[in-house]
């Protein structure tokens, strides 16, 4: 008797189906993708090759036999890719080892095309972020990436080393982005103080960046800066046209110095001064986070608008204070009153708001504001409570130090 074959994928063993899976993927890529993806993808010149979308399993075998689908789809590219320009293009695999030469083809096939915006990431996504033992590049930039010049305009690498002084060939950069890699301090002062048409900086997870002083470069044009759990202790600098800047990591009490305008440099110990009109905080409201809120604060002098996005954050149970203080009587006990909230915060709004104590105690703070003209809270209702949130919002209507022309609404 015939055996019926109309429902083959029942009858296979749920530990072949991913192997089965990977040949198809192979057979899809040898003979669609080639004739027919590909020559939609040459006409904007923009490709991005991710490892992960190919490599899903945890099994060791699975897991090598869809990586080998996946460089088996890069050579296939290379092999087929007629177009004799490349935009931007984007590789990312971990354990890059294991298929170099593969790797080094690849570079060498989209240098050849002047490639503008290159991205390399080496990294491998199980990484801890708060653990650098033992890490180092697992790759170098190969050397051809050099002769790009200044046909180069946005550089990222991420587990990928880099030469000095070959990295300054690349003259017109305007984003740089640099992850899990040693960055000593005088390299990132002289690739700045050389290509000064950078941008836009993030660093993440660099190390040997403890002392971050660029406030000797002349003329930084920076305007985008991006310092992502770098082992930073200090940093300090002259940036004038900073319009955005964003640090995750320790908090700290050295010395920041940003200066919004030029010629307008403040030094502070312990504050940082920019110019920010919208501030948006991602916050619970946990006690812990009030000496961040505080020093956000006294740190935006011209702060026009204040937003408070509240949802469950991350909230690390071994924080330290940088400084001595009641955090039960935090804003009570407060003896500096921000620049902004005596001269510039018209707005505040409250996302998610359940009117807990902390957050009661800190709106009553910020009432206080003399420029503070509106208050819009929107309440949670994600507990089923939002009839209690209100009872309990609506005391702000009777607090009794606030500014005289402030309108608060509840929804």
């Amino acid at each position: 008797m015939a055996r019926d074959n109309s429902d083959i994928f029942s009858l296979s063993s749920e530990s072949l189906l991913p192997a089965i899976i990977s040949i198809i993927l192979l057979a899809i890529a040898t003979c669609i993708l080639n004739k027919k993806w590909l020559r939609i993808r040459q006409s904007d010149a923009n490709f991005d090759f991710n490892e992960n979308f190919f490599v899903d399993s945890t099994s060791g075998e699975i897991k090598q036999g869809q990586r080998e689908v996946f460089i088996d789809f890069i050579k296939n590219w290379i092999a087929q890719f007629t177009s004799r320009r490349i935009n931007k293009f984007s590789l990312t695999v971990s354990n890059p080892q294991t298929c170099g030469e593969t790797i080094e083809r690849c570079v060498a096939f989209v240098t050849q095309r002047g490639v503008k915006d290159l991205t390399l990431d080496f990294s491998n996504p199980k990484w801890n972020e708060n653990d650098l033992d033992d890490k180092h590049a697992l790759f170098q930039l190969p050397t051809h990436v050099y002769q790009l010049g200044s046909l180069l305009k946005s550089l990222k690498l991420y587990s990928c080393s880099f030469d000095m002084p070959d990295i300054l060939n690349f003259g017109a950069l305007k984003d740089v982005s640099l992850g899990w890699i040693e960055v000593p301090m005088n390299t990132l002062k002289t690739l700045l103080s050389t290509c000064k048409t950078i941008e836009n900086l993030s660093l993440k997870r660099c190390w040997n960046l403890v002392d971050f002083d660029l406030k000797d470069i002349v003329q930084l044009g920076l305007k985008r800066m991006v310092l992502n759990k770098c082992d930073t202790q200090c940093i300090k600098l002259d940036a004038p046209n900073l319009k955005f800047f964003k640090y995750s990591g320790d908090v700290f009490t050295s010395e920041i110095c940003v200066a919004p305008s030029a010629g307008d440099l403040v030094t502070v110990s312990a504050k940082t001064y920019l110019n920010v009109r919208h501030l948006i905080l991602k916050t619970q409201m946990h006690k812990y986070e009030l000496c961040g809120f505080e020093f956000l604060l006294n740190s935006c002098p011209l702060l026009e608008k204040l937003t408070l996005d509240i949802s469950q954050q991350v909230i690390f149970k071994d924080y330290r204070l940088p400084y001595l203080t009641d955090l039960e009587k935090f804003w009570q006990t407060r003896r500096v009153f921000a620049q902004c909230l005596q001269n510039t915060l018209k707005m505040i709004e409250i996302f998610g708001s359940r009117a807990t104590n902390q957050e009661l105690r800190t709106c009553c703070f910020l009432m206080k504001g003399k420029a503070l003209e509106q208050i819009n809270i929107k309440l949670s209702n994600e507990d089923g409570n939002i009839e209690f949130h209100r009872r309990r919002a609506q005391r702000l209507l009777k607090a009794p130090e606030r500014s005289e022309n402030l309108q608060i609404t509840i929804d």
